[in-house]
Protein backbone atom coordinates (compact mmCIF):
# COMPACT_ATOMS: atom_id res chain seq x y z
CA UNK A 1 0.00 0.00 0.00
CA UNK A 2 2.78 2.29 0.52
CA UNK A 3 4.46 1.18 -2.57
CA UNK A 4 1.06 2.27 -4.34
CA UNK A 5 0.36 5.37 -2.84
CA UNK A 6 4.24 6.43 -3.72
CA UNK A 7 3.38 5.51 -7.38
CA UNK A 8 0.11 7.23 -7.30
CA UNK A 9 1.48 10.50 -6.03
CA UNK A 10 4.34 9.86 -8.64
CA UNK A 11 3.05 9.96 -12.24
CA UNK A 12 -0.75 11.26 -10.95
CA UNK A 13 -4.37 10.14 -10.50
CA UNK A 14 -5.22 11.37 -14.01
CA UNK A 15 -2.31 9.16 -15.61
CA UNK A 16 -3.36 5.74 -13.79
CA UNK A 17 -6.80 6.23 -14.29
CA UNK A 18 -6.54 6.61 -18.49
CA UNK A 19 -3.74 3.37 -18.62
CA UNK A 20 -7.17 1.75 -16.85
CA UNK A 21 -9.13 2.80 -18.89
CA UNK A 22 -6.97 1.56 -21.90
CA UNK A 23 -6.12 -2.00 -20.67
CA UNK A 24 -9.83 -2.41 -19.88
CA UNK A 25 -10.95 -1.38 -23.18
CA UNK A 26 -8.11 -3.60 -24.65
CA UNK A 27 -8.94 -6.93 -22.84
CA UNK A 28 -10.82 -9.32 -24.93
CA UNK A 29 -14.62 -8.86 -24.61
CA UNK A 30 -14.84 -5.73 -23.81
CA UNK A 31 -18.04 -3.91 -24.80
CA UNK A 32 -16.33 -0.83 -26.72
CA UNK A 33 -13.30 -1.02 -28.86
CA UNK A 34 -11.47 2.26 -29.09
CA UNK A 35 -10.02 2.70 -32.96
CA UNK A 36 -7.19 0.75 -33.90
CA UNK A 37 -5.74 2.98 -36.64
CA UNK A 38 -5.82 1.88 -39.80
CA UNK A 39 -2.29 2.17 -41.85
CA UNK A 40 -2.01 4.40 -45.00
CA UNK A 41 -2.34 2.17 -48.56
CA UNK A 42 0.71 1.88 -50.27
CA UNK A 43 0.97 4.32 -53.34
CA UNK A 44 0.06 2.45 -56.56
CA UNK A 45 2.42 1.51 -58.83
CA UNK A 46 3.12 4.11 -61.98
CA UNK A 47 1.94 1.95 -64.89
CA UNK A 48 4.73 1.80 -67.26
CA UNK A 49 4.59 4.27 -70.47
CA UNK A 50 5.62 1.77 -72.57
CA UNK A 51 3.05 -0.66 -73.55
CA UNK A 52 3.08 -3.39 -76.34
CA UNK A 53 1.39 -6.33 -77.97
CA UNK A 54 1.34 -8.70 -80.25
CA UNK A 55 1.49 -11.74 -82.12
CA UNK A 56 3.19 -14.88 -83.79
CA UNK A 57 1.62 -16.58 -86.09
CA UNK A 58 1.68 -19.71 -88.85
CA UNK A 59 -0.88 -19.75 -91.46
CA UNK A 60 -1.37 -22.60 -94.09
CA UNK A 61 -3.42 -21.69 -97.11
CA UNK A 62 -4.46 -23.40 -100.50
CA UNK A 63 -6.97 -22.04 -103.17
CA UNK A 64 -8.29 -24.86 -106.04
CA UNK A 65 -9.96 -23.35 -108.89
CA UNK A 66 -11.65 -24.68 -112.03
CA UNK A 67 -11.97 -22.50 -115.14
CA UNK A 68 -13.74 -22.71 -118.25
CA UNK A 69 -12.22 -22.19 -121.61
CA UNK A 70 -14.12 -20.09 -123.55
CA UNK A 71 -17.31 -21.85 -125.44
CA UNK A 72 -17.24 -24.71 -123.09
CA UNK A 73 -15.27 -27.50 -123.09
CA UNK A 74 -13.17 -29.15 -120.30
CA UNK A 75 -12.61 -27.74 -116.91
CA UNK A 76 -8.98 -26.63 -116.02
CA UNK A 77 -7.99 -27.14 -112.61
CA UNK A 78 -5.08 -25.45 -110.93
CA UNK A 79 -4.06 -25.68 -107.12
CA UNK A 80 -2.45 -22.94 -104.91
CA UNK A 81 -0.77 -23.99 -101.79
CA UNK A 82 1.20 -21.99 -99.23
CA UNK A 83 2.27 -21.82 -95.86
CA UNK A 84 3.45 -19.09 -94.13
CA UNK A 85 5.04 -17.84 -90.21
CA UNK A 86 4.45 -14.00 -89.39
CA UNK A 87 5.43 -12.08 -86.54
CA UNK A 88 3.68 -8.62 -85.75
CA UNK A 89 4.79 -6.17 -83.02
CA UNK A 90 2.83 -3.44 -81.69
CA UNK A 91 4.80 -0.59 -79.24
CA UNK A 92 3.27 2.63 -77.71
CA UNK A 93 4.86 5.24 -75.43
CA UNK A 94 3.35 7.31 -73.35
CA UNK A 95 4.29 10.72 -72.42
CA UNK A 96 3.97 11.12 -68.72
CA UNK A 97 0.41 11.13 -67.70
CA UNK A 98 0.12 13.67 -70.66
CA UNK A 99 -2.97 12.43 -73.52
CA UNK A 100 -0.29 12.30 -76.15
CA UNK A 101 1.91 8.95 -77.12
CA UNK A 102 3.52 7.39 -80.17
CA UNK A 103 2.96 4.23 -81.49
CA UNK A 104 4.52 1.58 -84.32
CA UNK A 105 3.45 -1.37 -85.95
CA UNK A 106 6.01 -3.67 -87.25
CA UNK A 107 4.79 -6.93 -89.59
CA UNK A 108 7.61 -9.98 -90.53
CA UNK A 109 6.23 -12.61 -92.73
CA UNK A 110 8.12 -15.78 -94.14
CA UNK A 111 6.93 -18.13 -96.73
CA UNK A 112 7.85 -21.73 -95.84
CA UNK A 113 8.15 -23.67 -99.08
CA UNK A 114 7.15 -20.97 -101.57
CA UNK A 115 8.28 -18.65 -103.76
CA UNK A 116 10.84 -15.79 -102.76
CA UNK A 117 9.73 -12.82 -104.88
CA UNK A 118 6.68 -11.17 -106.01
CA UNK A 119 6.91 -12.30 -109.87
CA UNK A 120 8.53 -16.01 -110.54
CA UNK A 121 11.02 -15.83 -113.54
CA UNK A 122 9.29 -17.68 -116.60
CA UNK A 123 9.68 -21.42 -116.00
CA UNK A 124 9.35 -21.07 -112.09
CA UNK A 125 8.21 -24.31 -110.29
CA UNK A 126 6.93 -22.53 -107.37
CA UNK A 127 3.50 -21.15 -106.38
CA UNK A 128 2.66 -17.69 -105.01
CA UNK A 129 -0.80 -18.11 -102.95
CA UNK A 130 -3.66 -15.93 -103.74
CA UNK A 131 -3.79 -11.95 -102.45
CA UNK A 132 -4.26 -12.72 -98.67
CA UNK A 133 -1.44 -15.08 -98.56
CA UNK A 134 1.53 -13.98 -101.08
CA UNK A 135 4.37 -16.47 -101.75
CA UNK A 136 7.53 -14.28 -100.94
CA UNK A 137 8.61 -12.07 -97.51
CA UNK A 138 7.15 -9.28 -96.23
CA UNK A 139 8.86 -6.87 -93.90
CA UNK A 140 6.72 -3.44 -93.15
CA UNK A 141 5.89 -1.35 -90.68
CA UNK A 142 2.05 -0.80 -90.81
CA UNK A 143 1.47 2.28 -89.14
CA UNK A 144 4.27 4.80 -87.28
CA UNK A 145 1.96 7.57 -85.51
CA UNK A 146 1.26 10.39 -83.05
CA UNK A 147 -1.81 10.10 -81.31
CA UNK A 148 -3.76 12.39 -78.76
CA UNK A 149 -6.71 11.04 -76.54
CA UNK A 150 -8.29 12.88 -74.51
CA UNK A 151 -11.75 12.79 -72.23
CA UNK A 152 -13.63 13.81 -75.96
CA UNK A 153 -11.26 14.22 -78.16
CA UNK A 154 -9.32 11.65 -80.22
CA UNK A 155 -6.59 12.15 -83.20
CA UNK A 156 -4.06 10.41 -84.64
CA UNK A 157 -1.50 11.20 -87.40
CA UNK A 158 0.80 9.33 -89.07
CA UNK A 159 0.49 5.93 -90.60
CA UNK A 160 -2.54 3.87 -89.17
CA UNK A 161 -4.89 0.74 -89.50
CA UNK A 162 -8.44 2.29 -89.42
CA UNK A 163 -11.61 1.23 -89.65
CA UNK A 164 -14.48 2.18 -91.68
CA UNK A 165 -17.18 0.70 -94.35
CA UNK A 166 -15.17 2.13 -97.21
CA UNK A 167 -11.75 2.55 -96.26
CA UNK A 168 -10.75 -0.35 -93.60
CA UNK A 169 -7.75 -2.12 -92.65
CA UNK A 170 -9.45 -5.57 -92.59
CA UNK A 171 -6.51 -6.99 -89.77
CA UNK A 172 -8.27 -10.50 -89.75
CA UNK A 173 -8.46 -11.06 -93.58
CA UNK A 174 -4.95 -10.48 -94.53
CA UNK A 175 -1.68 -11.29 -93.93
CA UNK A 176 -0.19 -7.99 -93.93
CA UNK A 177 -3.30 -5.72 -93.67
CA UNK A 178 -3.75 -2.81 -96.06
CA UNK A 179 -3.18 0.65 -94.14
CA UNK A 180 -3.35 4.26 -94.76
CA UNK A 181 -1.06 7.84 -93.94
CA UNK A 182 -3.17 10.64 -92.75
CA UNK A 183 -4.62 12.25 -89.99
CA UNK A 184 -7.94 10.94 -88.15
CA UNK A 185 -10.01 13.35 -85.77
CA UNK A 186 -12.94 12.25 -83.72
CA UNK A 187 -15.20 13.94 -81.12
CA UNK A 188 -17.55 13.35 -78.92
CA UNK A 189 -20.26 15.45 -78.67
CA UNK A 190 -21.90 13.92 -75.33
CA UNK A 191 -25.61 12.51 -75.69
CA UNK A 192 -24.36 9.54 -77.57
CA UNK A 193 -23.67 11.87 -80.25
CA UNK A 194 -19.91 11.57 -82.35
CA UNK A 195 -18.57 13.33 -85.09
CA UNK A 196 -15.06 12.21 -87.06
CA UNK A 197 -13.03 13.06 -90.23
CA UNK A 198 -10.05 11.99 -91.67
CA UNK A 199 -7.72 13.17 -94.95
CA UNK A 200 -5.76 10.13 -95.88
CA UNK A 201 -2.93 10.98 -98.49
CA UNK A 202 -1.57 7.97 -99.30
CA UNK A 203 -2.17 4.03 -99.43
CA UNK A 204 -0.20 1.11 -98.79
CA UNK A 205 -1.97 -2.21 -100.44
CA UNK A 206 -1.62 -5.62 -98.66
CA UNK A 207 1.68 -7.14 -99.66
CA UNK A 208 3.24 -4.07 -100.14
CA UNK A 209 6.08 -2.81 -98.56
CA UNK A 210 5.50 1.14 -98.95
CA UNK A 211 2.95 4.03 -99.39
CA UNK A 212 1.60 5.08 -102.35
CA UNK A 213 -0.69 7.58 -104.01
CA UNK A 214 -2.60 4.35 -105.88
CA UNK A 215 -5.35 2.56 -105.19
CA UNK A 216 -7.26 -1.13 -105.58
CA UNK A 217 -8.66 0.53 -109.20
CA UNK A 218 -5.88 2.62 -110.26
CA UNK A 219 -3.10 0.72 -109.96
CA UNK A 220 -2.01 -3.00 -110.39
CA UNK A 221 -1.23 -4.35 -106.85
CA UNK A 222 -0.65 -7.47 -106.06
CA UNK A 223 -3.29 -10.06 -105.77
CA UNK A 224 -6.07 -7.04 -107.12
CA UNK A 225 -6.94 -6.64 -110.15
CA UNK A 226 -6.27 -3.29 -110.76
CA UNK A 227 -7.15 -0.50 -113.28
CA UNK A 228 -9.58 -2.09 -115.51
CA UNK A 229 -8.48 -3.69 -119.35
CA UNK A 230 -11.05 -0.56 -120.62
CA UNK A 231 -9.21 2.49 -119.00
CA UNK A 232 -6.67 3.45 -121.61
CA UNK A 233 -3.32 4.62 -119.88
CA UNK A 234 -0.77 5.10 -122.04
CA UNK A 235 2.38 4.85 -119.47
CA UNK A 236 1.23 1.47 -118.64
CA UNK A 237 1.75 2.55 -114.93
CA UNK A 238 -0.13 3.19 -111.88
CA UNK A 239 -2.65 6.35 -112.43
CA UNK A 240 -1.99 8.66 -109.38
CA UNK A 241 -4.68 10.25 -107.17
CA UNK A 242 -4.62 12.02 -103.97
CA UNK A 243 -6.21 9.70 -101.20
CA UNK A 244 -9.22 10.28 -99.54
CA UNK A 245 -11.64 13.01 -97.43
CA UNK A 246 -13.94 11.33 -94.87
CA UNK A 247 -16.33 12.54 -92.53
CA UNK A 248 -19.03 10.88 -90.36
CA UNK A 249 -21.75 11.84 -87.73
CA UNK A 250 -22.72 8.64 -85.38
CA UNK A 251 -25.10 7.44 -82.68
CA UNK A 252 -24.88 5.12 -80.45
CA UNK A 253 -27.12 4.50 -77.24
CA UNK A 254 -27.49 2.48 -74.51
CA UNK A 255 -30.48 1.33 -75.77
CA UNK A 256 -28.82 -0.75 -78.86
CA UNK A 257 -30.04 1.87 -81.36
CA UNK A 258 -27.29 2.94 -83.22
CA UNK A 259 -26.91 4.86 -86.57
CA UNK A 260 -23.94 6.64 -88.74
CA UNK A 261 -23.86 8.49 -91.96
CA UNK A 262 -20.57 8.66 -94.11
CA UNK A 263 -19.58 10.79 -96.78
CA UNK A 264 -16.30 9.67 -98.84
CA UNK A 265 -14.47 12.09 -101.39
CA UNK A 266 -12.17 9.62 -103.67
CA UNK A 267 -9.98 11.98 -105.05
CA UNK A 268 -11.13 11.81 -109.03
CA UNK A 269 -12.45 8.47 -108.73
CA UNK A 270 -16.23 9.10 -106.88
CA UNK A 271 -18.06 10.59 -104.17
CA UNK A 272 -19.75 8.45 -101.57
CA UNK A 273 -22.46 8.93 -99.29
CA UNK A 274 -23.42 6.08 -97.05
CA UNK A 275 -25.72 5.02 -93.93
CA UNK A 276 -25.88 1.77 -91.57
CA UNK A 277 -28.72 1.93 -88.67
CA UNK A 278 -28.97 -1.19 -86.44
CA UNK A 279 -32.56 -1.35 -84.18
CA UNK A 280 -33.38 -3.80 -81.69
CA UNK A 281 -37.48 -5.27 -81.68
CA UNK A 282 -38.55 -5.35 -78.60
CA UNK A 283 -37.13 -6.86 -75.41
CA UNK A 284 -37.95 -10.80 -75.91
CA UNK A 285 -35.58 -13.34 -74.78
CA UNK A 286 -34.59 -13.89 -78.09
CA UNK A 287 -33.14 -10.36 -79.03
CA UNK A 288 -34.67 -10.02 -82.41
CA UNK A 289 -32.90 -6.81 -84.32
CA UNK A 290 -33.30 -5.69 -87.94
CA UNK A 291 -30.25 -3.57 -89.74
CA UNK A 292 -29.92 -1.20 -92.54
CA UNK A 293 -27.52 0.07 -95.12
CA UNK A 294 -27.53 1.84 -98.17
CA UNK A 295 -26.13 4.81 -99.96
CA UNK A 296 -25.02 6.27 -103.64
CA UNK A 297 -21.57 6.77 -105.60
CA UNK A 298 -21.09 9.44 -108.33
CA UNK A 299 -18.17 9.88 -110.36
CA UNK A 300 -15.92 12.92 -109.49
CA UNK A 301 -13.52 15.52 -110.50
CA UNK A 302 -11.03 13.84 -113.41
CA UNK A 303 -13.32 10.56 -113.43
CA UNK A 304 -10.26 8.25 -113.85
CA UNK A 305 -11.49 5.41 -114.01
CA UNK A 306 -14.80 6.37 -115.69
CA UNK A 307 -18.47 7.04 -114.94
CA UNK A 308 -19.69 5.65 -111.80
CA UNK A 309 -23.62 5.44 -111.32
CA UNK A 310 -24.27 3.24 -108.38
CA UNK A 311 -26.66 2.95 -105.47
CA UNK A 312 -27.03 0.09 -102.87
CA UNK A 313 -29.60 -1.15 -100.31
CA UNK A 314 -29.06 -4.12 -97.85
CA UNK A 315 -31.51 -5.21 -95.30
CA UNK A 316 -30.48 -7.92 -92.35
CA UNK A 317 -32.59 -9.50 -89.68
CA UNK A 318 -31.72 -11.61 -86.94
CA UNK A 319 -32.64 -13.55 -83.66
CA UNK A 320 -30.93 -15.45 -80.57
CA UNK A 321 -32.64 -19.02 -80.59
CA UNK A 322 -30.90 -19.63 -77.18
CA UNK A 323 -27.95 -17.79 -75.34
CA UNK A 324 -25.65 -19.73 -77.60
CA UNK A 325 -27.32 -20.07 -81.08
CA UNK A 326 -28.25 -17.19 -83.36
CA UNK A 327 -28.75 -16.35 -86.97
CA UNK A 328 -28.67 -13.67 -89.22
CA UNK A 329 -30.19 -13.27 -93.20
CA UNK A 330 -29.47 -10.81 -95.07
CA UNK A 331 -30.14 -8.66 -98.42
CA UNK A 332 -28.12 -5.95 -100.81
CA UNK A 333 -29.19 -4.74 -103.86
CA UNK A 334 -27.20 -2.75 -106.66
CA UNK A 335 -29.38 -1.82 -109.63
CA UNK A 336 -28.61 -2.26 -113.28
CA UNK A 337 -27.95 0.80 -115.45
CA UNK A 338 -27.64 0.98 -119.35
CA UNK A 339 -25.89 3.55 -121.42
CA UNK A 340 -25.83 3.16 -125.42
CA UNK A 341 -22.32 4.04 -126.82
CA UNK A 342 -20.42 3.82 -129.97
CA UNK A 343 -17.52 1.95 -129.11
CA UNK A 344 -13.71 3.53 -129.74
CA UNK A 345 -11.67 1.78 -131.81
CA UNK A 346 -10.18 -1.53 -130.40
CA UNK A 347 -13.05 -2.08 -128.56
CA UNK A 348 -15.75 -5.16 -129.58
CA UNK A 349 -18.76 -6.39 -127.90
CA UNK A 350 -18.25 -10.03 -129.29
CA UNK A 351 -22.12 -11.60 -130.10
CA UNK A 352 -23.50 -15.10 -129.04
CA UNK A 353 -21.20 -17.45 -129.96
CA UNK A 354 -18.00 -15.94 -129.95
CA UNK A 355 -15.44 -16.20 -127.33
CA UNK A 356 -16.03 -14.32 -124.61
CA UNK A 357 -19.53 -13.69 -126.01
CA UNK A 358 -21.46 -10.48 -124.73
CA UNK A 359 -18.41 -8.88 -122.26
CA UNK A 360 -16.37 -6.15 -123.53
CA UNK A 361 -13.23 -7.08 -125.32
CA UNK A 362 -10.16 -4.83 -125.41
CA UNK A 363 -7.31 -5.07 -128.10
CA UNK A 364 -4.85 -3.26 -126.96
CA UNK A 365 -2.89 -2.85 -129.96
CA UNK A 366 -5.12 -0.58 -131.54
CA UNK A 367 -6.86 1.24 -129.07
CA UNK A 368 -5.79 5.17 -128.12
CA UNK A 369 -8.40 6.16 -125.54
CA UNK A 370 -10.66 4.76 -122.67
CA UNK A 371 -14.00 3.11 -122.87
CA UNK A 372 -15.01 5.64 -119.49
CA UNK A 373 -17.38 3.18 -117.69
CA UNK A 374 -16.82 1.20 -114.77
CA UNK A 375 -18.15 -1.87 -115.88
CA UNK A 376 -18.87 -5.45 -114.10
CA UNK A 377 -16.12 -8.39 -114.14
CA UNK A 378 -15.76 -11.52 -113.26
CA UNK A 379 -18.59 -13.48 -115.94
CA UNK A 380 -21.18 -10.70 -115.52
CA UNK A 381 -22.64 -9.92 -119.31
CA UNK A 382 -21.68 -6.50 -119.65
CA UNK A 383 -22.22 -5.65 -123.13
CA UNK A 384 -25.22 -6.40 -125.82
CA UNK A 385 -24.73 -4.97 -129.85
CA UNK A 386 -27.48 -3.05 -131.77
CA UNK A 387 -28.18 -3.26 -134.98
CA UNK A 388 -27.26 0.21 -135.75
CA UNK A 389 -23.38 -0.49 -134.75
CA UNK A 390 -23.60 1.06 -130.99
CA UNK A 391 -23.75 -1.20 -128.15
CA UNK A 392 -25.49 -1.12 -124.96
CA UNK A 393 -23.56 -1.43 -121.68
CA UNK A 394 -24.83 -2.72 -118.47
CA UNK A 395 -22.99 -0.98 -115.40
CA UNK A 396 -24.30 -0.13 -112.29
CA UNK A 397 -21.45 -1.76 -109.66
CA UNK A 398 -20.31 -0.28 -107.02
CA UNK A 399 -16.51 1.00 -107.22
CA UNK A 400 -14.29 0.67 -103.82
CA UNK A 401 -11.01 1.88 -104.38
CA UNK A 402 -9.32 0.70 -100.89
CA UNK A 403 -11.10 -2.64 -101.00
CA UNK A 404 -11.76 -3.76 -104.60
CA UNK A 405 -11.06 -7.66 -105.42
CA UNK A 406 -10.07 -8.17 -100.99
CA UNK A 407 -13.41 -9.16 -100.09
CA UNK A 408 -13.63 -7.10 -97.46
CA UNK A 409 -16.24 -4.56 -98.00
CA UNK A 410 -19.41 -3.72 -95.37
CA UNK A 411 -22.02 -5.57 -97.48
CA UNK A 412 -24.40 -7.84 -94.99
CA UNK A 413 -24.03 -10.45 -98.34
CA UNK A 414 -20.08 -10.34 -98.97
CA UNK A 415 -18.88 -13.74 -97.93
CA UNK A 416 -15.22 -15.24 -97.73
CA UNK A 417 -14.34 -15.28 -101.13
CA UNK A 418 -15.79 -12.84 -104.08
CA UNK A 419 -18.84 -10.69 -103.45
CA UNK A 420 -21.08 -7.88 -105.17
CA UNK A 421 -18.64 -5.19 -104.89
CA UNK A 422 -15.36 -7.70 -106.04
CA UNK A 423 -17.50 -8.14 -109.57
CA UNK A 424 -17.66 -4.65 -109.56
CA UNK A 425 -21.11 -5.88 -110.52
CA UNK A 426 -24.71 -4.53 -110.04
CA UNK A 427 -26.97 -7.76 -109.10
CA UNK A 428 -28.60 -9.07 -105.96
CA UNK A 429 -27.65 -11.25 -103.06
CA UNK A 430 -29.29 -13.18 -100.22
CA UNK A 431 -26.73 -14.52 -97.43
CA UNK A 432 -28.33 -16.62 -94.25
CA UNK A 433 -25.80 -17.36 -91.28
CA UNK A 434 -26.45 -19.75 -88.22
CA UNK A 435 -23.63 -19.00 -85.95
CA UNK A 436 -23.11 -20.79 -82.58
CA UNK A 437 -20.97 -19.21 -79.40
CA UNK A 438 -20.38 -21.46 -76.35
CA UNK A 439 -21.19 -20.32 -73.17
CA UNK A 440 -17.29 -18.95 -72.51
CA UNK A 441 -17.09 -17.15 -76.20
CA UNK A 442 -14.26 -19.32 -76.03
CA UNK A 443 -15.61 -21.46 -79.34
CA UNK A 444 -17.41 -19.27 -81.72
CA UNK A 445 -18.00 -20.93 -85.35
CA UNK A 446 -20.46 -19.96 -88.22
CA UNK A 447 -22.09 -21.27 -91.56
CA UNK A 448 -23.79 -19.78 -93.70
CA UNK A 449 -24.80 -19.69 -97.74
CA UNK A 450 -25.04 -16.65 -100.32
CA UNK A 451 -26.87 -16.96 -103.68
CA UNK A 452 -25.92 -13.83 -105.86
CA UNK A 453 -27.86 -12.74 -109.06
CA UNK A 454 -25.65 -11.19 -111.56
CA UNK A 455 -28.29 -11.48 -114.78
CA UNK A 456 -28.60 -8.78 -116.68
CA UNK A 457 -29.99 -8.59 -120.68
CA UNK A 458 -26.61 -9.68 -121.79
CA UNK A 459 -27.05 -13.27 -120.31
CA UNK A 460 -27.87 -15.00 -117.12
CA UNK A 461 -25.19 -15.70 -114.48
CA UNK A 462 -25.73 -16.62 -110.62
CA UNK A 463 -22.92 -17.46 -108.21
CA UNK A 464 -23.51 -19.85 -104.78
CA UNK A 465 -21.28 -19.85 -102.07
CA UNK A 466 -21.04 -22.19 -98.94
CA UNK A 467 -18.95 -20.67 -96.05
CA UNK A 468 -17.76 -22.67 -92.66
CA UNK A 469 -15.61 -20.40 -89.79
CA UNK A 470 -14.60 -21.65 -86.32
CA UNK A 471 -12.78 -19.82 -84.02
CA UNK A 472 -11.20 -21.21 -80.59
CA UNK A 473 -9.26 -19.34 -77.98
CA UNK A 474 -7.22 -22.08 -75.60
CA UNK A 475 -8.31 -20.08 -72.71
CA UNK A 476 -11.10 -17.90 -70.92
CA UNK A 477 -11.06 -14.04 -72.90
CA UNK A 478 -10.81 -11.91 -69.95
CA UNK A 479 -12.08 -8.15 -69.72
CA UNK A 480 -8.77 -6.87 -71.36
CA UNK A 481 -6.93 -8.15 -74.26
CA UNK A 482 -6.57 -11.74 -75.32
CA UNK A 483 -3.31 -13.18 -74.11
CA UNK A 484 -2.51 -17.06 -75.29
CA UNK A 485 -3.02 -19.42 -78.17
CA UNK A 486 -6.23 -19.50 -80.36
CA UNK A 487 -6.60 -21.18 -83.90
CA UNK A 488 -8.42 -19.98 -86.68
CA UNK A 489 -10.18 -22.39 -89.39
CA UNK A 490 -12.00 -21.10 -92.46
CA UNK A 491 -13.59 -23.03 -95.26
CA UNK A 492 -15.33 -21.47 -98.81
CA UNK A 493 -16.46 -23.09 -101.60
CA UNK A 494 -17.71 -20.99 -104.42
CA UNK A 495 -19.56 -22.23 -107.95
CA UNK A 496 -21.42 -20.06 -111.21
CA UNK A 497 -23.77 -21.18 -113.41
CA UNK A 498 -23.69 -19.93 -116.76
CA UNK A 499 -20.43 -20.15 -116.78
CA UNK A 500 -19.84 -22.15 -119.71
CA UNK A 501 -20.72 -18.78 -121.86
CA UNK A 502 -17.38 -17.18 -120.81
CA UNK A 503 -13.55 -17.89 -119.99
CA UNK A 504 -13.87 -18.01 -116.59
CA UNK A 505 -13.96 -19.51 -112.60
CA UNK A 506 -16.65 -21.85 -112.64
CA UNK A 507 -15.43 -23.18 -109.51
CA UNK A 508 -13.10 -22.17 -106.31
CA UNK A 509 -12.20 -23.78 -103.02
CA UNK A 510 -10.51 -22.20 -100.17
CA UNK A 511 -8.94 -23.60 -97.10
CA UNK A 512 -6.93 -21.39 -94.41
CA UNK A 513 -5.91 -22.45 -91.20
CA UNK A 514 -3.86 -19.90 -88.61
CA UNK A 515 -2.54 -21.30 -85.66
CA UNK A 516 -1.76 -18.16 -83.64
CA UNK A 517 -0.25 -17.25 -79.89
CA UNK A 518 -1.02 -13.20 -78.63
CA UNK A 519 1.35 -11.57 -76.09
Amino acid sequence: MILASRLLARVGLKTVVAAVAFLAASAPGAGSAAPVPVPSPSPSPTPSPLTFAGFVRSTDYTVQTQTNPANGGPRIPSYYPSFTADMNLRLNYRFGASPISVGVSYLDAQPIGSCTTPSPPAGSTCINGANNLPGFPISTFMEAYVQYRGDRLFAKLGNQVINTPWATSATGAHIDPSSFQGLDVRYSLGNDFTIEGGDYVRFKPSELGGFQRITLLTGYPLGAAGLANNIYDPSGLSIQTNGIVYGRAGYAGADGIAANVYVYGMQDIANILWFDASLPLGASRFKPFVKLQGGSESNAGTAVIGKIDSSVLGVQAGVNFTPTLSTTVGYDGIPIHTDTVTLPAGYTCPGPGASGANVIAVNSLLTTKSLPYFLPTGGTGNCTLNANGTANLYDGGWASPYSDSYGIDPLFTTPTTVGLVDRRSPGSAVTARLTYTNPTNQFISYVSRTYFDYTTPAYAQSTYETDIDALYYFKRIPAGPYRGFLFHYRYAVQTQSGSATYSGTSQLTYNRFQLEYDF
